[in-house]
């Protein structure tokens, strides 16, 4: 895990100047393909690593994955966009000046404030990356890779899903956080005390996904257990409007089960062939569905001669079919140094949410959210 140094901190004068500065960012729409009338604008501060983004480069994303307005922050990190030539749910990611993407947030159908002739808070800091990536389902994916997702996802990016990923963060960082005073992440100033506590906010950014951190006071970066709001939608036996993806994909989920462990001693005199024994060893597993269907995670296994660590990978079948009692929607597989497992999923009768798994020594059941 990247431990951010303290190091990276600025002192608490320059946080002064920078967060009470007023916006005066300046941006417009791409290709200049913005309507005739007045214009619907954002504004807000980009914060990134502990400090404002100077020159930081802002990219708005329409639910095609296509830009269809940037803008560029000024020296204390603020900005104003026109994104007259977007429709919601637009995302925003901004860039530093080194053009690797650092932040983002969501501009959700129906956030407030978006009106021809107005212009609407939007900042871009850890902890609205934060909620674009609890949105999201938490992908195992990097903030470059978020502009593919918006579009799979979009019919539940609506402003009181936004909403809901907002009072679940805030509750997530009020228990982790000693000291935590709860601000509007969205659409809230970035003067003050409510500055001062999101510089100590960081978006790390790995192969598995993003983390956030929160750097302790002269101390250690700590990580923040990022929450999971439910979106799986509520079905009936065979909803034939619903299919496996629009269930499973950008979904996390747990496995507890049980896998049957199979050894074999050396040959012995008494037993020229070995003895073969087989128990049953209790499994847990984590692990989440992106968008293009594809399952990773992890599992903890309690095997004989100890707790064993397994990788999960796999893959989401007949994504576009509609789920069927005893018919598979998804295969992955369980690797470990106790054995490998081949389970096949498929849903329980009347709750799509619930699944069940079937294969090769192991069973279990399997709760998505």
């Amino acid at each position: 895990m990247l431990t951010i140094k303290r190091s990276s901190r600025i002192s608490g004068v320059s946080v002064a100047v920078l967060l009470a500065t007023a916006l005066a960012g300046c941006g417009g729409s791409k290709n200049g393909n913005t309507p005739s009338g007045p214009k619907t604008q954002i504004s807000g501060q980009v914060i990134a690593l502990g400090s404002a983004v100077s020159g930081g480069i802002l990219n708005a994303y329409n639910a095609a994955g296509g830009v269809c307005a940037s803008a560029t922050s000024n020296s204390n990190g603020s900005y104003t966009m026109d994104v007259s030539g977007c429709t919601q749910p637009t995302l925003v990611i901004a860039s530093n000046a080194q053009g690797t993407p650092v932040a983002a947030t969501l501009l959700a159908s129906g956030y407030t404030g978006l009106a021809p002739g107005s212009t609407a808070q939007a900042n871009v800091t850890p902890l609205t990356t934060a909620i674009v990536d609890i949105l999201f389902g938490q992908p195992a994916q990097p903030l470059s890779q978020f502009p593919t997702l918006i579009g799979p996802a979009s019919a539940g990016l609506t402003w009181t899903a936004e909403q809901q990923a907002v009072t679940a963060l805030q509750s997530a960082l009020s228990t982790a956080v000693a000291g935590y005073a709860p601000a509007d992440p969205l659409a809230g100033g970035l003067n003050g005390a409510a500055g001062s506590q999101i510089l100590s906010f960081r978006i790390v950014q790995t192969g598995a996904g993003i983390t956030l951190q929160y750097q302790q006071p002269g101390g250690y970066a700590q990580t923040i257990t990022l929450p999971a709001i439910s979106n799986t939608p509520t079905s009936s036996p065979a909803p034939g409007s619903l299919s496996n993806a629009s269930l499973y994909e950008g979904h996390s989920f747990a496995f507890v089960g049980v896998a049957t462990v199979t050894t074999t001693t050396a040959p012995t005199s008494s037993a020229p062939s070995g003895l073969t024994t087989s128990s049953a060893v209790p499994v847990n597993c984590s692990g989440q569905v992106d968008f293009s269907g594809v399952v990773t995670g992890q599992c903890q296994i309690q095997a004989p001669n100890g707790t064993a660590t397994a990788s999960i990978s796999g893959s989401l079948l007949n994504a576009a079919s509609v789920p069927a009692v005893n018919t598979p929607m998804m295969s992955w597989q369980v690797q470990s140094s106790a054995g490998a497992w081949q389970p096949v999923f498929a849903p329980v009768s009347g709750n799509y949410a619930v699944v069940n798994a079937q294969g090769q020594g192991f069973s279990g059941q399997a709760t998505f959210h």
